[in-house]
């Protein structure tokens, strides 16, 4: 049985400018220009925010045989928040806004295990999102319930090759029965509903004893099954969900000192925005490693990016979508001493 508590704070503060008459340049080759004389810089609004979360929790593994097992667990969490902004477009201005939630998680599980090479499993967990969570506010949310989520999972997992190369796989459904949804300018509800299902699949371990495995390939589908007609994203693909993902490392070592190896990583497109108007190409990075042992010495290099590809990193769906460039060709050297 394990039992616990969490406390946490943040804090939250941003001014916000504005320059306007700027030049457009372009985003993967942009040309450095002074600033133009007319340029005008604006000062807009200071966001101010904080918030403080209480957390309890329980858990437990019961082995009711050699065979199965039983696992389940509880969480109480108390959040609260509140921010202050000294300028707002919204109507009615939204100046300050704060709130208070207190929320009961549960999961619980099956486990099936025949044999010490094969598991099988089943799950079931439940989680909550506040309106105020990230610490920023969009008018009509703040005094909303917190949205509630809820997670299937069944899955196997293999220990093969004596047990040094383990085979994982699961099916799951994740379902928000209850997110915000604008029904009209400043009137927000909470009948939304956005549901992600897929499998996925990995490998870990050794196929020999000098040749290290870890990959990994997962399939969404992010669908946002019922919203406003003002929203017009009812049937669209959730924002910045990609529908595959995959993963593939290896390493091999060419002597007891000399380790090689390297691997790729694959996303699949995805949306910047529910309304599925901004959206960005998948693509595949190649990365690389070299490394030297010794007794008390390990020194590696890492290569990340080999091919300098160019691809978007992450997705922002503020201002109708924005997004951040991955890191170009990137040479990372370690250093790790065992004393």
């Amino acid at each position: 049985m394990i039992a616990g508590a969490a406390l946490s704070r943040e804090t939250f503060e941003s001014q916000a400018t504005a320059r306007s008459n700027l030049p457009v340049v372009s985003l993967v080759n942009p040309a450095y220009l002074s600033t133009p004389a007319n340029s005008v810089k604006t000062i807009g609004n200071e966001a101010d925010s904080q918030a403080t979360s209480v957390g309890a929790y329980i858990n437990d593994t019961i082995e009711l045989n050699k065979q199965w097992k039983v696992v389940g667990g509880v969480r109480w969490d108390r959040f609260k928040a509140d921010l202050t902004n000294t300028i707002s477009t919204a109507t009615p201005p939204l100046l300050r806004a704060d709130q208070t939630v207190s929320f009961t998680s549960v999961r619980g599980g099956v486990i099936y295990q025949p044999d010490n090479v094969q598991s099988y499993y089943a799950s079931y967990g439940t989680s909550f999102n506040p309106s105020l969570e990230t610490l920023t506010a969009t008018a009509g949310t703040q005094t909303l319930e917190p949205e509630k989520s809820r997670s299937y999972e069944i899955g196997t997992k293999w220990d093969i090759l004596g047990g040094n190369l383990s085979l994982t796989s699961a099916l799951f459904d994740i379902e928000k029965t209850n997110s915000r949804s604008q029904v009209s300018p400043g009137i927000y509800i909470s009948n939304g509903d956005v549901r992600v299902t897929g499998f996925e699949f990995g490998a870990a371990g050794r196929i020999t004893r000098d040749w290290q495995l870890m990959g990994g390939y997962t399939h969404m589908n992010p669908t946002i099954v019922r919203a406003s007609a003002l929203e017009a994203t009812q049937g669209k693909d959730l924002a910045n969900t990609p529908r595959d993902m995959a993963t593939l490392w290896t390493t091999y070592k060419l002597t007891p000192q000399w380790e090689a190896g390297g691997g790729a990583t694959y996303m699949s497109s995805r949306f910047a925005n529910n309304t599925n108007t901004v959206s960005a190409a998948g693509y595949t990075r190649w990365d690389g490693t070299i490394a030297y042992h010794l007794p008390k010495y390990d020194i590696r290099l890492n290569l990340l990016n080999l091919t300098n590809k160019d691809y978007i990193n992450s997705l922002l769906p503020s201002n109708g979508g924005r997004s951040v460039p991955g890191s170009g060709r990137t040479a990372l050297i370690t250093v790790v001493h065992r004393f």
